[in-house]
């Protein structure tokens, strides 16, 4: 059994970036001023590389290891402690292995996730948020009571739940289900086909959708109203606002319209196929 790899570095470093293959990705604060880097892997020897470049660390695992072989051992993950500090970026991309950010204390100006696949936990507050996931399943939860300026989701598979208040956010889904709650914003939606749930915290902003198909499901604060500007080749759009809550009225491509309340923002709906639901929220 391969011995765990402990590196430091006490430069002064603002952006950390974490690349694994396999291994899980851990990260979490301590008590300290450098960062700490733990790499362990039970079944092979442990190789990683470690980049500076500037003001940036990068932990990288070495393309030696067997990807395609079995499921890995328990224990087989790279853990970053970092101290407690507002970072510029970072960054964590994984091919498989899963990620674990779940240390309120860490926080950065902008947090990047690339995944192709593995489960994904993240609770933790940062700037700006951007997630990209092949497939797996990705949950970020936003631990603070402030909202990011901007959230940014993209799916090509895979569930994803984020619960994370944001100003603005962008939602984009090839297929597979994709659910955000915590919209205070200006909002973007695109769907290939799948299910994407948005729930919204505060109606402040216009939105926009398109969708080739599938579904679209927009929950807002009772008291908000709607300019629907709705185009494209076929589909339906279905909308409580201003009736009886849970009493819909089907719109058909074309119809531009003003329902529910006075707080009112404009939703521009295209869809070539699928359904759009705006309705009032529990």
């Amino acid at each position: 059994m391969a011995e765990k790899v402990t590196y430091t570095f006490t430069n002064e470093i603002e952006e950390v970036a974490v690349c694994s293959l396999g291994a899980k990705i851990v990260v979490e604060t301590y008590d300290g001023e450098g960062i700490t880097a733990e790499y362990d892997n039970p079944e092979d020897k442990p190789e990683i590389q470690a980049v500076l470049c500037g003001k940036k660390l990068t932990i990288k695992e070495t393309p030696t290891l067997k990807i395609f072989s079995p499921k890995p051992t328990e224990g087989y993950r790279i853990t970053m402690k970092l101290p407690v500090k507002l970072f510029k970026t970072l960054e964590v991309n994984t091919a498989s292995g899963g990620v674990e950010i779940s240390d309120s204390a860490i926080t950065a100006e902008v947090f990047k996730l690339h995944t192709a696949s593995g489960n994904v936990n993240v609770n933790a507050f940062f700037g700006e948020v951007n997630v990209k996931s092949a497939s797996g399943n990705i949950n970020i939860t936003n631990p603070s009571g402030g909202a990011a300026k901007s959230l940014k989701i993209s799916a090509a598979s895979g569930n994803i739940t984020a619960d994370y208040k944001a100003e603005k956010y962008a939602v984009n889904s090839v297929s597979g289900n994709t659910k955000y709650s915590g919209a205070v914003g200006e909002g973007n939606i695109n769907v290939t086909s799948g299910t994407i749930t948005v729930d919204y915290a505060e109606w402040n902003g216009d939105l926009k959708v398109k969708a080739v198909s599938g579904n679209v499901n927009v929950n807002l604060p009772a008291d908000s109203g709607v300019n629907v500007k709705f185009d494209g080749v076929s589909g339906t759009v279905r909308t409580d606002l201003g009736n009886e809550r849970g009493k819909f009225i089907s719109l058909g491509k074309g119809t531009n319209g003003e329902f529910g309340g006075s707080n009112k923002h404009t939703a521009e709906i295209s869809l070539v196929s699928g359904t759009v639901v705006l309705a009032q929220r529990d």
